[in-house]
């Protein structure tokens, strides 16, 4: 009886884990929604959708998803990119990609 108690909170824990790990990327998804540009520059970059990210200046859409609670994934035509975000606010998000190259953006207003 023991031992199916354990097994029971052990999954309902994994259940709960999952459940909060799931919120926080949607929470994150909302937040970093709208415009974006590199700091220092004055052009907007792309625009963070519901599912897909738009890139102005190639006017194209490409679908993303987040992985873990803190990657972003972007399925561009015929390879995927990698996005950490390390960091956001309201208006400034930092992201590191598969090449630990770091990058800071900024939210158009």
């Amino acid at each position: 009886m023991r031992k199916y108690l354990l097994t029971f909170l052990l999954i309902s824990f994994t259940l709960l884990l999952n459940d909060c790990s799931s919120s926080k990327s949607i929470a994150i998804k909302k937040q970093i929604q709208g415009v974006w540009g590199i700091k220092g520059e004055t052009v907007n970059d792309f625009k963070i959708g519901k599912d897909s990210i738009f890139y102005i200046d190639q006017e194209r859409s490409y679908k993303y998803f987040f992985s873990k609670e803190d990657t972003l994934i972007i399925h561009f035509d015929g390879y995927i990119e990698k996005f950490k975000i390390v960091m956001h606010t309201t208006d400034t998000m930092i992201t590191i990609n598969t090449d630990s190259i770091k990058t800071y953006f900024i939210k158009a207003k």
